[in-house]
């Protein structure tokens, strides 16, 4: 007997598993959504695995064809139980059919958003404040300053640092914004498999606490990477969004209070680039999610004034390091083109060289021939031709 027959022989017959399912993504009502929800959330944590194994079968879903909008009800269910360690592992494995099926037709679309959301993380963020701020100093220090171009290349530095990158082209051909409900649904699921793979993160956030075998930095990293595929989510205005957007804030929340409690103690005794950029992402991930719940705010406990001097040695850090790094490239980079410059004049050479000693041996042998060379000039001929 199959895993799938054990399942269904638990219930009168298969229909009404997929009768279930089939409420659950074509709804006429929304009492009758809600009853779905309720059922087949019951199904899923009783036989997850049987589930999982049905959703995957192309051929147990023939019947069923439901529109984008309708599979983040699905989507729904599984995440309201992500802290389930089966349901987990399912989420670690081949995507069910449907997901499968959308993420394969759109995934260019995809790759382009998944880039811009990358883009959009604030490593190379600079508030426009500090960064006006920061360039005024710049040129106000000519003094000791000897090379003029060190000084703006500086400048252009800061400027390139003056707020995220956004592609363009990504930008245009996925709304950043306005995303389609097959979009959603691609990048809802991705969300869910980041959960599911850092589980333990999950957990240890929601209790505001860090496992024993990480690093601070390390783990507010992790942290910060899961939460960019929601971040993304919260940030779609339609309505139609709004039931599973208020799940995906609660996960976020958990994650922005736990960062929230840890950088307010990270930022008092450490200041190095690392601990600004995750700072830089707090912020950012904290606009989104004000705009998206005013209600509640994550504003650090510190003083302003100490805020804005971290920014400004950071700020210092970033630019310095970048400017050393650019400086460094272009001296490997000069260092190459010499090193093939010499390459070609040896090589010019080396022909020259080949060139000359066959008009000496050519002279060599024509004067040999005529008995016209003495042997002084023959033994001359012979060192030259062996230089």
């Amino acid at each position: 007997m199959s895993l799938l027959q054990k399942f269904t022989s638990l219930f009168k017959s298969k229909d009404d598993v997929q009768s279930t399912l089939q409420k659950l993504l074509k709804p006429t009502t929304t009492n009758e959504l809600q009853v779905a929800i309720k059922g087949f959330n019951q199904l899923l944590c009783n036989q997850p695995v049987a589930i999982f194994t049905m959703l995957r079968q192309r051929e147990a879903l023939v019947t069923m064809d439901p529109k984008p909008e309708h599979l983040l009800n699905l989507l729904l269910v599984i995440h309201s139980n992500i802290s389930n360690d089966d349901i987990c592992d399912q989420l670690r494995q081949v995507p069910i059919y449907w997901l499968d099926r959308l993420m394969t037709e759109n995934r260019e679309s995809f790759i382009q958003i998944e880039r811009m959301i990358t883009e959009q993380s604030t490593n190379s963020y600079i508030p426009q404040q500090q960064q006006s701020q920061y360039i005024q100093q710049q040129q106000n220090q000519t003094k000791g300053e000897k090379i003029e171009d060190k000084r703006k290349a500086r400048i252009e530095m800061n400027q390139k640092l003056q707020n995220p990158i956004i592609n363009t082209e990504a930008a245009n051909n996925a709304d950043s914004h306005n995303l389609k409900p097959k979009m959603f649904c691609i990048i809802y699921y991705s969300f869910l498999q980041k959960l599911s793979i850092n589980q333990q993160i999950y957990q240890s956030s929601r209790k505001l606490q860090y496992p024993e075998d990480e690093q601070d930095f390390i783990w507010i990293y992790k942290i910060q990477n899961v939460m960019q595929m929601g971040l993304k989510l919260l940030q779609c205005p339609q309505k139609l969004y709004r039931p599973y957007q208020l799940l995906i804030y609660q996960d976020l929340f958990y994650f922005q209070s736990f960062l929230k409690q840890e950088l307010e103690a990270l930022i008092l005794k450490e200041n190095n680039l690392h601990i600004y950029e995750a700072f830089c992402e707090y912020q950012r991930a904290k606009s989104i999610m004000e705009t998206f719940e005013p209600r509640y705010e994550f504003k650090l406990k510190i003083n302003s004034s100490v805020i804005d001097e971290y920014q400004r040695n950071a700020i210092k850090q970033k630019v310095k390091s970048q400017f050393e790094e650019d400086q460094k490239r272009k001296k490997q980079l000069i260092k190459e083109n010499q090193e093939n410059i010499d390459q070609l004049n040896f090589q010019d050479f080396d022909c020259n060289h080949d060139f000359e000693r066959e008009i000496i041996m050519r002279k060599f042998f024509d004067k040999g021939q005529s008995n016209q060379m003495s042997l002084d000039e023959i033994s001359l001929q012979l060192k030259i031709i062996n230089l």
